[in-house]
């Protein structure tokens, strides 16, 4: 028998999709507005890991008039000092969730987040797979941990952690699972720039949910 793993995607929330305001995405970047008081999209819809997607903030068409910078919660980034003249500013996003926040105007709401999910690679071809959460571009993280879970209600098990690796095969020589066809496997991944106890870590990513199929 011949296998191969296809991504499951869930239909959870469809309908918060169809009020989802609009992003302009254009080669490997995700696009949003600084406005006075507010980021535009707030919360753009997650996207893998990949290693040349951006996200880029940039004045909106315009100009903001108060001082406005992005500011991740945990630190993870920055884009400088808050500026009238804010130009733009972009990162390269490892697996994880990051709010983020305008440090002026955060009382009044001015809070974004962007979220990554791990990406999934059907090599090499057998009862294994690569998992990716990070890449060399990548400048939110510098250790990451990922946790899966087998089934759909299964507890949480954790696969690595503050590791500096950007993937890993899952199921070689069984490990850390031995690989089941039709079996449900899901994975989250959050990325850390330090190991100190004042860790600045993202939260948990997006779900990815890999199944084995048949052919």
């Amino acid at each position: 028998m011949q296998r191969h793993y296809g991504l499951v995607v869930l239909a959870l929330c469809a309908s918060a999709s169809l009020i989802a305001p609009a992003i302009a995405t254009a080669g490997s970047g995700t696009f949003m507005t600084v406005n006075d008081f507010f980021f535009n999209p707030k919360k753009p819809p997650p996207n893998y890991v990949s290693g040349i997607h951006s996200y880029v903030w940039s004045e909106g068409a315009t100009a903001p008039t108060s001082e406005h910078n992005v500011r991740q919660q945990k630190g993870l980034f920055r884009s400088g000092p808050p500026e009238s003249d804010f130009g733009s500013y972009s990162v390269v996003a490892s697996a994880g969730r990051f709010p983020y926040y305008c440090e002026v105007h955060r009382d009044q709401g001015m809070t974004g987040a962007i979220s990554v999910k791990p990406a999934y690679g059907n090599d090499p071809v057998g009862d294994e797979f690569t998992i990716t959460w990070a890449n060399a571009n990548t400048t939110t993280g510098e250790v990451f941990d990922v946790r899966y879970r087998v089934g759909e209600q299964g507890h949480w098990t954790q696969w690595k952690v503050d590791t500096a690796t950007f993937n890993d095969v899952f199921g070689a020589g069984n490990q850390p699972e031995k690989i089941v066809e039709g079996r449900l496997y899901t994975f989250e991944a959050r990325s850390q720039k330090s190991q100190a106890q004042d860790a600045r870590v993202s939260e948990w990513s997006p779900r990815l949910y890999v199944v084995e199929e048949s052919t």
